[in-house]
């Protein structure tokens, strides 16, 4: 029910932010105990795009540098582009609007303008920069890209980017010319309650389709709740929980022979063949990916794939070595072990799931 705090009319701000921060922490949990690749990391991500944007306000806020305030950007006002032009760069960088001003009540700083046929950055302390300069300073200002600025004063990057500023300083440009034909338009917020009645209901079909999966009888999906729900993707199992996890487990052992006879598992990159279980099963696997992928073909409906992986074993192996250190054949085998209610010690079953030959099979 945690989703249905996100549309809470009454402080809705604290509880999206409440609602964001506990599911993160879930996720964080997730990670902590569970090897899940990049799934609780997606997951994250995924809810920050719910955070309300006085979360994003507070955030900026904190991270923006307290002079700020006493900086100022002044544009050429014979030329509106100039002014377009700063309001998509502080707005990139997520800089506040208000520090965009009008030169013409500034006569000195007007000329200076005009003279450089480009836009003026105050700072504080009084300094001017101008062109690239002052991009550089902007970035340094930004929450974001601050860390940018450290490229950004390189020798050559400062060569390249005074090149580019000018050429998007001349008004004869295309990106110029680009801008100069944007128009303004209001940005107007308004509250679409249909869209939030649409979310509502959505919301209650998931529901119902999760209450279903506990008990059919008494929680029947109509058919417009159940074609709603499969056209949009809102269906949800959750079969990696419930009701109970995955209960079989086991660990690869590929003992193979190579051309002078040495025999050596081929999973654990030609090391000496030890059929009994590993500290730590998950580690022997490069990456989530592999893992992912050896678990699948030890399932019966993913059997076609183990000759593709035999082969791609010898290929890598043979491409390595050379003449009788090179791999003759081999024989996969999956240590299957169950996991058993109460701490009970399970029975490992030595379970041969594919042969193969790199080479000639030998006649029978």
């Amino acid at each position: 029910l945690a989703p249905f705090l996100l549309f809470v009319p009454i402080k809705n701000s604290f509880f999206r932010c409440l609602t964001v921060f506990i599911f993160i922490g879930l996720h964080i949990g997730f990670r902590l105990g569970l090897v899940l690749g990049l799934f609780p990391y997606v997951c994250i991500i995924a809810w920050l795009v719910l955070l309300p944007s006085d979360f994003w306000d507070w955030l900026t806020d904190k991270l923006q540098f307290k002079q700020i305030e006493n900086i100022k950007i002044y544009y050429n006002p014979d030329a509106s582009t100039y002014q377009k032009i700063l309001n998509l760069l502080c707005c990139f960088l997520f800089l506040p609007r208000e520090l965009i001003f009008s030169a013409k009540t500034q006569p000195e700083i007007y000329t200076a303008i005009k003279n450089s046929n480009s836009w003026l950055l105050v700072e504080h302390q009084g300094n001017r920069y101008i062109l690239f300069q002052a991009l550089i300073y902007l970035c340094n200002l930004s929450p974001v890209f601050r860390p940018l600025t450290l490229v950004l004063n390189l020798p050559i990057i400062t060569n390249i980017g005074k090149k580019i500023c000018a050429e998007f300083n001349n008004i004869n440009s295309n990106f110029y010319q680009f801008i100069s034909k944007l128009q303004y338009r209001k940005n107007s917020v308004y509250p679409a309650n249909y869209q939030n009645i649409i979310a509502l209901l959505l919301l209650a079909f998931v529901l119902l389709w999760n209450l279903n999966s506990i008990s059919p009888k008494i929680f029947p999906i109509p058919k417009i709740v159940r074609a709603t729900n499969l056209i949009f993707r809102l269906d949800q199992r959750w079969g990696m929980f419930a009701p109970y996890p995955s209960r079989e487990d086991g660990w690869y052992v590929i003992p193979g022979k190579l051309k002078n006879g040495k025999e050596i598992d081929l999973f654990k990159n030609g090391q000496p063949v030890i059929w009994d279980k590993p500290l730590l099963v998950s580690s022997t696997y490069p990456n989530v990916r592999w893992r992912k992928y050896m678990m699948k073909i030890w399932l019966k409906r993913h059997a076609a794939h183990r000759l593709y992986y035999g082969k791609y074993l010898c290929r890598d192996w043979n491409s390595k070595y050379k003449g009788e250190e090179q791999l003759d054949n081999f024989e996969i085998f999956f240590m299957s072990e169950k996991t058993l209610p109460n701490y009970q010690t399970p029975e490992v079953k030595k379970v041969s799931i594919h042969k193969h030959y790199c080479f000639k099979k030998p006649d029978q």
